[in-house]
């Protein structure tokens, strides 16, 4: 689950067969747009580099509608990121990214449960609810869903699970599950390379159909879906129950990922004028030439 991010800032330049993407225009940019309050024209342009800036794009509740504007979507620029909202990534930039999005399953409709931040979206991935929270609340002792997140309903049917972090669990949000799981079922990532070599994954561990495109809408609310539909267990919320269950992207009667597949690596084959950022900042933003004001419109 990414943050401040769109599949288009991220893979609208992928051109992968039957994946949606940008419009591109006869110079090969993108045709995207997005206006200002005062009527200049904020076009597509790729970012200067990899780096993104302090604070920007915003992903709060207000800035979020004001940027969907009742499916318009027209206030992207109007609202509190600004221009670099229609800033996006290609391959040169974010080229493990278009590896993964080249040879793994894709689905190029799928939207986040809330139109908000960070934490109530982890939420529905975990419960199917963000247990009525729009922003990033930090979490109380007594957070905890009804009916249970999806690894209540894993634990109550004897189904194994893990959930491996970098640097901050996802499950934290609901303290009470955490507490009880921290360093047995959630352990930090070097676990999942044990765990892998060993060949002792757990039960669910989705087997991926190679190079396919989903049209179907899912929202995080599919992946509890799919846990339930594979191990037949019941919904925890109106939403999973009326939920995709995105068993398109899977193959289940073979592991086609056996022999893992080739990959980018993410700084060795990244364009080094986009990793300047490190010494140099994110650069300009928006860069020269990617705003044009439109002709006056005769009386």
């Amino acid at each position: 689950m990414m943050e401040n991010h769109s599949y288009d800032d991220h893979l609208g330049m992928l051109r992968r067969p039957g994946a949606d993407g940008f419009r591109l225009g006869r110079d090969g940019r993108p045709r995207a747009s997005n206006p200002y309050p005062d009527g200049r024209i904020q076009h597509a342009f790729r970012m200067p580099t990899t780096c993104q800036l302090s604070g920007h794009p915003a992903q709060d509740w207000l800035a979020s509608h004001v940027q969907y504007d009742g499916g318009r979507l027209d206030g992207f620029v109007a609202s509190a990121s600004g221009p670099v909202s229609m800033g996006y990534w290609q391959q040169a930039d974010l080229p493990f990214y278009y590896s993964l999005a080249s040879v793994f399953p894709i689905a190029d409709r799928y939207f986040c449960s809330l139109l908000g931040q960070t934490y109530p979206n982890r939420r529905y991935l975990m419960a199917a609810t963000s247990i009525g929270q729009v922003n990033d609340t930090t979490p109380a002792l007594t957070d905890y869903p009804a009916n249970g997140t999806i690894f209540d309903r894993l634990d109550a049917h004897g189904i194994s699970w893990k959930d491996y972090f970098t640097n901050l669990a996802t499950p934290e949000l609901f303290p009470p599950l955490f507490l009880k799981n921290q360093g047995t079922k959630i352990v930090p990532i070097g676990g999942f390379f044990t765990d892998a070599a060993a060949g002792t994954l757990p039960g669910f561990c989705p087997w991926a159909r190679p190079r396919y495109v989903s049209h179907r809408v899912f929202d995080h609310a599919s992946i509890c879906k799919l846990v339930e539909t594979k191990w037949n267990l019941p919904a925890m919320t109106y939403r999973d129950a009326n939920a995709a269950n995105m068993l398109d992207l899977l193959d289940l009667r073979r592991p086609a990922f056996r022999t893992p597949p080739r990959l980018a690596a993410p700084l060795l084959d990244t364009d080094p004028g986009a990793l300047a950022c490190d010494t140099s900042g994110p650069g300009v933003i928006p860069p020269p030439g990617s705003v044009t004001t439109p002709h006056a419109i005769p009386a």
